[in-house]
């Protein structure tokens, strides 16, 4: 009897994994092992390899996030299973290509079963796997059900993020959705787990010291800034006026080319009755700056090393910001784009010492005060990268008009 483990990114294709090691088990003649049987209390990369021992072949489900290491993120684990079933293990292994990418090197040779194709059923990928380990694809039971469709994905991720404990940035698979009864539904969010991190760096004068902070429920942000088009749709409502007049700034925003780039030139008020308007508002800085790093405390929103061509900024910007889909191998931890570079962003914080504590002030309510600072983060187009990291913070008037100067929005997940 064919035992199988199935490999997969759970990033893309965890739904489809469980419903094929389901419909595997529906098999007279085969079983399939799939990661949720991991016991507790015993190291999982252990009983993964006892695993893959165990099996008569191994498949793997091919999906973008087993290549994820070309876009200078941590290897997916799903590399370490094909190594060690293919060359310590030797096992014979059958792909699946689940979401167009390319295959792994080392099974470069190896042909596929294509899962890509239009049309294709849960039914159909497990008849072409039997065909392949030449086994009567006759069920047991009923026939294989359809892939499960959660009735509220939303919920269930939110759920989860609540209950995140996990102590490295890949132990979070991003999770990015819109809202419809937000002004613009458009909109992507990202979904922030609770957890733990470190808010600051010892190294920079501005942020000492470093010190924890738990953040206790999950919460929205913005998977880009606020951009041109976006706030040509509040000019339209009546809520903002056009950005103010600031070098380029009224070129880039009447620019069609530039219409997904980010809004430039924007005092914090401007932001903040942005943000209401669409039903949302300003991140503290702490969120801001949680967003960017995770748990791991990463010095740039991608891992600690700066990398030149993850960000836009001034040695690349040709002195203007990004269109907002450029540079997605700069993503953050929980999917956040240009969180480094392309623009200054508005917090909602005041620009107070260190350590930061929500209940000091600072996040205080000022009105239309014009003499108060406010906390801006990312560094710009305009910057170098010592602004660029995830712990730098700086601060503006909130009438200050700089040609630099955006933002992105929150939304508490409770109001979700």
């Amino acid at each position: 009897m064919p035992h199988l483990f199935i490999s997969y990114a759970k990033k893309d294709t965890r739904q489809l994994a469980l419903a094929l090691a389901d419909a595997l088990n529906n098999i007279d003649g085969l079983t399939a092992w799939v990661d949720r049987s991991l016991r507790a209390g015993r190291a999982w990369e252990l009983q993964i390899q006892e695993q893959i021992d165990r099996c008569d072949a191994m498949i793997v489900l091919y999906s973008p996030d087993i290549n994820r290491h070309k876009n200078g993120k941590p290897e997916s684990y799903v590399l370490t299973e094909i190594a060690y079933a293919k060359y310590t293990a030797h096992k014979p292994i059958i792909p699946v290509m689940a979401q167009t990418t390319d295959p792994p090197i080392s099974l470069t040779m190896e042909h596929y079963i294509d899962f890509t194709m239009d049309g294709l059923t849960l039914d159909d990928l497990v008849a072409a796997l039997c065909d392949e380990l030449e086994v009567e694809h006759s069920a047991s039971g009923a026939s294989v059900a359809p892939l499960p469709q959660p009735a509220d994905p939303t919920a269930a991720a939110i759920q989860h993020a609540r209950a995140f404990t996990g102590k490295r940035n890949r132990d979070w698979q991003p999770y990015v959705t819109t809202f419809s009864d937000l002004k613009i539904p458009d909109m992507p969010f990202c979904l922030v787990p609770a957890g733990e991190f470190i808010m600051g760096s010892d190294d920079i004068d501005r942020a000492k010291p470093a010190h924890p902070q738990i953040i206790e429920q999950p919460y929205w942000i913005a998977q880009y800034p606020v951009t041109n088009r976006q706030w040509f749709m509040a000019v339209q409502a009546g809520v903002v006026s056009e950005p103010h007049n600031i070098g380029d700034v009224l070129k880039w925003y009447r620019d069609d080319a530039m219409l997904d780039a980010p809004v430039a030139g924007v005092d914090w008020f401007m932001a903040r009755d942005f943000a209401a308007w669409l039903g949302c508002r300003l991140p503290t800085e702490r969120e801001w700056e949680y967003a960017a790093r995770g748990v791991e405390n990463w010095v740039y929103p991608w891992g600690n090393d700066w990398n030149p061509d993850f960000a836009v900024w001034s040695e690349n910007s040709d002195g203007k910001p990004a269109v907002v889909m450029a540079k997605p191998e700069g993503a953050s931890w929980v999917d956040a784009r240009h969180m480094s570079g392309n623009v200054w962003e508005w917090t909602s914080s005041l620009y107070e010492a260190y350590p930061y504590h929500p209940d000091d002030g600072r996040e205080r309510d000022t009105g239309n005060s014009t003499d108060v600072r406010r906390v801006v983060r990312g560094g710009s187009f305009f910057f170098n990268s010592d602004v660029a990291r995830a712990a730098y913070r700086y601060s503006r008037y909130s009438s200050y008009r700089f040609y630099s100067s955006g933002f992105r929005v929150v939304v508490s997940s409770i109001l979700i």
